[in-house]
């Protein structure tokens, strides 16, 4: 924002972090903006197993292309943990497929 009295311009520029506390910059051109990140803890997700069978779990973009093929195999009736470490912050679909021909898709939002 521009001060009409004096001329000079107030810039706010926020880092966000995992760790506690502020920390402040020198300078002041922040430099290029990533557009994409790769998040660097490792993400996952729950799915809970109605009953025991046979599943193919795939993680899709939004246009529904497989970005990554999670699990495929047998699962018995529970929750489940699956890792999705290496891909980058974006939203996509987790698209899963029993045996059955049951077929359910969630949306997942990766944050870095």
């Amino acid at each position: 924002m521009t001060d009409s009295i004096t001329g000079s311009i107030d810039l706010l520029i926020a880092k966000y972090s995992a760790f506690t506390g502020v920390a402040e910059s020198p300078h002041a051109d922040p430099g290029p903006v990533p557009t994409r990140s790769t998040i660097t803890a490792e993400p996952y997700f729950v799915l809970s197993v109605p009953c025991s069978g046979r599943y193919d779990i795939r993680l899709c973009d939004l246009s529904g292309r497989t970005r990554q093929q999670v699990f495929c195999g047998l699962l018995s009736e529970g929750a489940r943990r699956f890792s999705l470490a290496g891909q980058p912050a974006g939203i996509y679909f987790v698209r899963a497929a029993a045996s059955d021909g049951t077929v359910s898709s969630h949306r997942l939002v990766m944050m870095k």
